[in-house]
């Protein structure tokens, strides 16, 4: 038995040799790939943090455009309202009928001391909407501000049409 052995140690050892080295070629390999798809994760999560942040960009310089052309429509808006106080009389234009339809079609009330609100009366007190009619100067300072709510409104949906990315998932 001795004899036996003594002549295929030879082939074992070559065959544990060529094992390791078949097991060191594979590990070579199996790193290697591994390597490979570490770099190529790395950049694409690289990739998504740029685009993410060019995206907070544009989303920060939109905000501020919002902020500028809403500070610049309030500001037109009140030159306007004083230009409206020079040029109308403030006679009445709609009767108290008339305003009283046109509320109840809305289902809307202004509250008081606003622009379309009731007219004070001699003693301080609102009258009521149903008495009182429109002078021209109120309607002219409803229709600035039914502009100036449309223009800011107008650019916020512009805005968000613009900073929505259409490129992920959206159809345009």
């Amino acid at each position: 038995m001795m004899l036996a052995l003594r002549q295929f140690w030879p082939a074992a050892v070559a065959l544990l040799l060529l094992a390791g080295l078949g097991y060191f070629a594979y590990q070579a390999g199996y790193d290697a790939s591994e390597a490979a798809w570490l770099e190529k994760e790395r950049q694409r999560t690289e990739g998504e943090a740029k685009a993410k942040a060019a995206q907070t960009a544009k989303q920060d310089t939109l905000a501020a455009q919002l902020l500028q052309r809403e500070h610049t429509i309030n500001e037109l808006n009140r030159s306007l309202h004083n230009a409206l106080s020079k040029t109308t009389t403030g006679r009445q234009c709609l009767s108290a009928g008339t305003v009283s339809l046109l509320n109840a079609g809305t289902g809307l009330r202004l509250p008081a001391h606003q622009p379309g609100s009731a007219p004070e009366s001699a003693s301080g007190t609102p009258t009521d909407s149903n008495d009182a009619g429109s002078t021209d100067t109120q309607i002219a300072g409803w229709i600035a501000d039914a502009q100036q709510q449309y223009a800011v409104c107008a650019g916020r949906l512009n805005d968000l049409i613009e900073a929505t990315d259409w490129s992920v998932g959206h159809a345009r």
